[in-house]
């Protein structure tokens, strides 16, 4: 079986996570005509890459998001309708602890996450993951 994958370059969104959830929303639509079956999104896109100033830090600590949360829960509600499986960037929240994390979604549902291991010199404000998550491919 052949699966097309797609990737998205848009403009940089940044600090404005209704506007990316937007960008998101138009790439799928326009994937899904041409029977795109995996969408992908650049790193830290939902929030933007907000680490190359205290300001900045400052912005992605309270624009940081706990996948467990009910904030990413509307996210999800919202991509639910998204045919198009779709991985997206984020700066995601774990107690104190900040990962510059991507997540696969398929229609409104968390099927996992990646967080990033190796780390730049310049990403001192994420902590590295620890592992590489197994994913299991849907049919």
């Amino acid at each position: 079986m052949t699966v097309k994958v797609a990737a998205c370059q848009v403009p940089e969104i940044r600090a404005d996570i209704d506007t990316a959830l937007s960008w998101i929303e138009r790439c799928a639509e326009d994937a899904a005509v041409e029977h795109v079956r995996l969408l992908c999104f650049p790193e830290c896109f939902l929030q933007g890459y907000l680490i190359n100033s205290p300001e900045e830090e400052e912005q992605a600590r309270r624009l940081a998001l706990d996948l467990s949360s009910p904030a990413f829960d509307e996210i999800l509600k919202r991509l639910a309708s998204i045919k198009p499986m779709i991985v997206f960037g984020l700066i995601e929240a774990d107690r104190e602890a900040f990962f510059n994390t991507a997540v696969v979604v398929s229609r409104g549902q968390l099927l996992g996450k990646y967080r990033k291991r190796n780390l730049r010199s310049g990403e001192c404000f994420f902590q590295p993951g620890l592992r590489i998550p197994y994913l299991r491919c849907l049919a």
